[in-house]
């Protein structure tokens, strides 16, 4: 699912923090709808028991000519909020057509 160029870490108290190069806007917007769909399906097992979550994507893009991780990080955190606050289980991104890395949160 990741890419060679693409990095992912922890980020904070509940957050991955995932760095992904892609063609453009939307294919970053679409690997996340994938991700968000796959956890989503997945069934999780503890025991005899079975839990299924959510997760929300924050989504924003870094130009090429211009790149600003600290602005990025900002805007997928600003964007993951507003998923949240929309009840979550979705991909919220900030538009930039013209940027194609990108920062999902």
């Amino acid at each position: 699912m990741l890419g060679p160029n693409d990095l992912a870490g922890h980020f904070g108290a509940a957050s991955l923090l995932l760095l992904l190069e892609r063609g453009n806007a939307r294919d970053a917007e679409a690997w996340s709808e994938s991700l968000v769909e796959r956890v989503g399906k997945h069934a999780f097992r503890i025991g005899e028991r079975q839990f299924k979550i959510t997760c929300s994507v924050g989504l924003a893009l870094v130009a090429n000519t211009d790149p600003n991780l600290d602005a990025a990080i900002a805007d997928a955190q600003e964007s993951v909020r507003r998923g949240a606050e929309r009840e979550g289980n979705r991909v919220v991104a900030r538009n930039a057509s013209t940027r194609t890395r990108a920062c999902c949160l």
